[in-house]
């Protein structure tokens, strides 16, 4: 980033730079083809901006009783057990008739502490830098989770500019359009 600010980078262009000289120095260093350093941009990246999101509620909602922790850390918690079972989605496997769970795809769980003592979910974020892959799990969750009055919400930075386009642009975002459907 220092680089990019000594070189007065455009707000708008900031995150192609970083990009462009993240998988130039990936490829130097590691000795890989443009393709896997791509991979490693978005996997980098899509952590990060998770990260950053994570930071910034409990730095803005700690002093509230609001935590947010990582999606995958809660399943590993033995305080969080209940949480994780009430969050599952029973699953009937037909062909071999037994049950199974699965665990919503969430990035970031936001919790409070009840005056018991009791954690409570109320929000699952999904991250995503950018308007790609799996966008239809994302509204799936939200209406698996709408009946159990848990918001189930889509963060994204939004970097292909597919979500800020207007309703008459025909490159309008399918998952933008689907989620106005479901957002009431």
């Amino acid at each position: 980033m220092t680089l990019v600010q000594g070189l007065r980078v455009p707000e708008k262009e900031v995150m192609k730079v970083v990009q462009d000289i993240y998988i130039t120095h990936y490829q130097v260093v590691n000795g890989v083809d443009a393709n896997k350093a791509r991979q490693s941009w978005v996997a980098a990246s899509g952590n990060n901006f998770e990260d950053f999101m994570r930071h910034f509620i409990n730095d803005s909602l700690n002093a509230e009783g609001i935590l947010a922790v990582k999606g995958d850390r809660l399943r590993h918690e033995p305080a969080t057990l209940n949480i994780v079972e009430f969050l599952t989605l029973r699953a009937n496997r037909r062909c071999t008739q037994t049950t199974t769970g699965v665990w919503p795809d969430s990035d970031i769980v936001v919790l409070t502490k009840e005056k018991a003592g009791t954690l409570k979910v109320f929000a699952l974020l999904n991250c995503k830098t950018s308007d790609h892959s799996r966008n239809d799990a994302v509204l799936f969750w939200a209406l698996a989770l709408r009946d159990n009055n848990i918001k189930y919400c889509l963060l994204t930075q939004d970097l292909d500019n597919r979500f800020t386009r207007g309703d008459s642009d025909p490159q309008v975002s399918s998952l933008r359009k689907k989620a106005e459907l479901i957002r009431c």
